[in-house]
């Protein structure tokens, strides 16, 4: 589930992350569109108007000389050369008749080529008045250099003091001029701008092989019908950008009062470049995140399904374990009362013959083997014991009898315990234990046999003549220790960390009066346990060893009288 959630979450982040881009190079294509569309229009606006000026300026200069009756055709022809030299996108400028008949011209020009020329620009006025106009494209041959050339005449009437029209003058704008222009556009590699006249056809383009100059589009017609509706004459150009799908951007506007409109495209394979590369390689990364998560699902779930086997197996050999411990168990507790019955009767007939009492008839030195065989069953019965409390140690048998002991009775009762086997040894043996200590709430059979076995194990290694001291005090914790001291050789640091550990024994050299089992320290450790307190025990190496009885404060009865 946890793995499932990562997923949607990192698809969802992904998600909002495209959504979020997508939508900026969206908005970003539609203001570049419309940018380069205000500057395409600004540009064809200034061309336009520039030339109609230069019209305008050549009708009043005819109008002037009519006026004088002063006409000097040389003098307008060469006024008309000057001022096309200085345009580099008019191609000629003309003053006809009001029939067509030439009266002046830039070029060197036949009559009847003008005439044909005005034949192929009839009145098209715009919307600021109908003495301005603009003509139909064409398309020159011969006397423009043998190779075919699109032109678009522009014209404007000339209307003398009584206002009829004495002459039309003509300029001939060149549409390569502005597609020349557009290609310095950056609307990217499948981007187009163009121009396009009022009834839908192609006057200038980008030069690819999409837009050939004279095509006719009827959605371009029906858009500057629909936008010539709209517009108040003179008002400023209007951007009508769209989307078409997720691939295009467009964005239309009129030229000002001139039936000419301009397009700028976009191509969505150009403007969503970048968020197409960013879409890829998030789902790359996205679907790189799912087969690693499916992948590691799959270890999970095997490393699972081998757990559950380890577990497995782990329970079915514990129960194993537990079986064959609990048969050792038995068997330890079996052979323990097995060895009981025949040690008594060793010791009591050792005991027999030590004591003489059959008589003084037996040599001494069988009261020396007798003596022996005394101590080395005691010593037998002990290690017998030992392992029989492990036995029930290990099985559970005990069960606490709780009830308040009290600490200077059970220490004097411990002490009396041990006291001729330290003084076999010649060892004195020190208690020191305040009045009024609190009670324990325990066994004191448990209390007792930890303390003794622990005044055991310091008679066991301390030397001739030593003191091991008994002492009980209330730590600042709260609890009260009772601590065994005895100043024999410690405990190595190796061993002292496995303190507790069954059949765990020390160096046999360091013991006065040999080794037993190694169950000692482990059963005191197991009673403590059950008395609910716990077995301490601190050494240094050559210094000596603190066996310490630590019982916490919740144990602790408040004394009601003095402890003798």
């Amino acid at each position: 589930m946890l793995l499932l959630t990562f997923v949607v979450i990192v698809v969802a982040a992904g998600w909002y992350h495209l959504n979020g881009q997508y939508n900026d190079a969206v908005d970003n294509a539609f203001r570049t569109a419309r940018s380069t569309a205000l500057t395409v229009e600004s540009h064809a606006a200034r061309t336009f108007g520039e030339t109609f000026k230069v019209i305008a300026g050549l009708g009043d200069v005819y109008r002037s000389s009519v006026d004088l009756d002063v006409v000097d055709e040389e003098y307008l022809h060469n006024l008309m050369v000057e001022k096309l030299s200085g345009m580099p996108y008019a191609s000629n400028f003309l003053i006809v008749d009001p029939d067509g008949r030439p009266l002046a011209s830039a070029q060197v020009y036949p009559v009847d080529k003008a005439l044909n020329l005005f034949e192929k620009t009839p009145a098209s006025p715009t919307a600021g008045s109908d003495d301005v106009y603009v003509g139909s494209l064409y398309r020159g041959e011969g006397e423009y250099g043998g190779n075919e050339r699109w032109f678009l005449p522009v014209g404007m009437k000339v209307r003398g003091s009584k206002g009829d029209v004495i002459a039309i003058v003509i300029g001939i704008m060149k549409p390569s001029y502005f597609s020349a222009f557009y290609e310095n556009l950056d609307v990217g590699p499948a981007g187009r701008v163009t121009m396009w006249t009022a009834d839908g056809y192609l006057v200038a383009s980008m030069l690819n092989e999409r837009s050939r100059i004279g095509d006719f589009d009827p959605e371009i017609k029906q858009y500057v019908s629909t936008m010539s509706a709209r517009v108040k004459p003179g008002a400023p150009m209007v951007y009508a950008a769209r989307m078409g799908g997720v691939r295009e951007v467009n964005a239309h506007g009129r030229l000002d009062n001139l039936p000419l409109t301009v397009s700028v495209y976009l191509n969505g394979d150009d403007y969503l470049n970048t968020w197409r590369q960013t879409r890829d390689r998030i789902m790359a990364g996205i679907l790189a995140i799912i087969f690693a998560m499916a992948v590691f699902a799959v270890i999970i779930l095997k490393q699972i399904e081998r757990t559950r086997d380890n577990e497995e197996a782990l329970r079915h050999a514990k129960a194993l374990a537990e079986d064959a411990n609990e048969a050792k168990s038995r068997f330890l507790a079996h052979m323990s009362h097995e060895f009981r019955t025949p040690l008594n009767a060793i010791m009591g007939f050792s005991d027999i013959i030590k004591g003489k009492v059959m008589g003084d008839t037996i040599a001494p030195v069988y009261v020396s083997y007798a003596d022996h065989i005394h101590r080395s069953g005691e010593h037998l019965l002990n290690i017998v014991n030992d392992i029989l409390d492990m036995a029930k140690v290990e099985s559970g048998a005990q069960q606490i009898q709780a009830q308040a002991v009290d600490v200077g009775g059970v220490v004097t009762r411990a002490v009396s315990f041990v006291e001729q086997l330290a003084a076999q040894f010649d060892l004195h043996l020190a208690t020191n234990i305040p009045p009024r200590l609190p009670q324990i709430l325990g066994d004191e059979r448990f209390i007792r046999q930890v303390l003794i076995n622990l005044l055991s194990n310091a008679i066991k290694f301390s030397a001739p003549g030593a003191t091991v001291q008994i002492r009980a005090i209330l730590s600042q914790r709260g609890s009260l220790d009772m601590m065994v001291v005895d100043h024999g050789p410690g405990i190595e640091p190796m061993i002292l960390k496995r303190i507790g550990e069954p059949f765990l024994q020390g160096n046999p050299a360091l013991s006065r009066v040999g080794q037993g089992t190694g169950l000692g320290l482990s059963i005191c450790k197991h009673y403590m346990g059950l008395l609910g307190g716990e077995l301490v025990m601190e050494s240094e190496l050559g210094a000596g060893t603190t066996a310490i009885m630590r019982f916490p404060p919740a144990l602790l009865i408040a004394a009601t009288s003095a402890v003798a």
